[in-house]
């Protein structure tokens, strides 16, 4: 069994916090309310959380196979991959019911992520690179020719058949919140950073840098583009900039870049802030929030959701308001984690994954 870096726990538990947060606004019809710096604080975390949490993936892929990928041996690697196709019907199944409460799922995309991550199991650097950029390139292609908007009701914010055939093809691999096109791109760059040597300090600074440079690059050039092609005033002006904005619907390349960027730089602060700050009483309930993600994104939905819309708070309350209920909701998952880590060794719904899937 792989020892766990505790670096890639505590990046996982604090994305945790930007998840809550992320869709406790969206509950609470907050989306697009951002003004000031409140707002602006809370805008950053819309669509980062998740690239976060998919690139994690992608490293925890990685670092479950690495033995058998080293060795080469074919059972090791069928049983790998026999893995993670059970894990991934686990959670299609998990995604499925959790679809019933929250239409932000993403559950059953992890579970189509699962198994293209299988099939590239043992792919080269550049084939893990060049299936990303294809993913990316496919989506492009897919939002020039097709209609983006096809399936969705904006009013009641609901997706007409997404449980029908066609629907359900059309929302996992295009216009859902987190389509395999592009998305799974951050679960492969996540499995070739899986494979790097991160005991060295340095890889972690030079992984900060470009996932700062990255962020920053992506952000200016969607602004210059945004500002020149709305400055036309054309019929398809409103069309253009979405194709070059860094919101995460559409997923556009610049999003890609933008959110992969700040990945890449809060997983390498969280690694060499758990080295930096090893043993230390404050970090281990932030790890164990991290080891137990899965639970506590299904609590978000039913706890946290299900108060909130209980106590009629879905409309009429403020960003300051979202955010003081996210973090005291945050809060209290991260003390529960901790107090649940020191009697189990696993979450509740990761356990129930490892008995049913392995």
């Amino acid at each position: 069994m792989n020892r766990r870096i505790a670096g890639f726990d505590l990046a996982r538990g604090l994305a945790v916090f930007g998840m809550v947060l992320v869709n406790f606004k969206f509950v609470m019809g907050l989306e697009g309310s951002e003004a000031g710096w409140l707002g602006g604080l809370a805008g950053l975390f819309d669509g980062r959380a998740a690239a976060t949490f998919v690139t994690l993936a992608g490293i925890g892929v990685s670092l479950l196979s690495r033995r058998a990928r080293e060795t080469g041996d074919p059972e090791a690697l069928r049983e790998c991959r026999k893995l993670l196709l059970k894990r991934s019907l686990f959670l299609l199944g998990a995604g499925f019911l959790d679809s019933r409460l929250w239409i932000g799922d993403i559950l059953h995309f992890y579970a189509a992520y699962l198994v293209l991550a299988a099939v590239l199991l043992r792919a080269s650097a550049r084939t893990l690179w060049a299936a990303s950029a294809f993913s990316v390139t496919a989506f492009v292609a897919l939002f020039l020719f097709l209609d983006y908007e096809k399936g969705w009701d904006w009013e009641a914010f609901a997706y007409v058949g997404q449980w029908l055939p066609k629907g359900f093809l059309r929302h996992l691999f295009f216009n859902g919140f987190h389509p395999v096109f592009p998305w799974v791109a951050f679960l492969l760059i996540g499995m070739w950073l899986g494979r790097q040597d991160w005991t060295s300090r340095r890889r972690c600074w030079l992984v900060l840098a470009a996932g700062l440079g990255m962020t920053a690059a992506a952000e200016a050039l969607s602004a210059g583009l945004t500002a020149w092609v709305l400055s036309d005033q054309d019929e398809d002006a409103q069309w253009c900039a979405l194709l070059f904005g860094t919101q995460s619907m559409p997923p556009t390349p610049l999003y890609l870049v933008s959110g992969g960027g700040s990945a890449l730089a809060v997983i390498a602060l969280c690694l060499l802030a758990a080295e930096r700050f090893a043993g230390s009483p404050w970090l281990e309930p932030f790890i164990a929030a991290g080891r137990m993600a899965l639970s506590l994104y299904a609590g978000h939905v039913m706890v946290g959701m299900g108060v909130i819309a209980a106590l009629g708070w879905m409309e009429g309350r403020s960003l300051a308001f979202a955010v003081s209920l996210a973090a005291v909701f945050y809060a209290a998952a991260v003390l529960g984690a901790w107090a649940w880590s020191r009697r189990f060794e696993h979450g509740p719904l990761e356990w129930l994954m490892r008995r049913l899937a392995g």
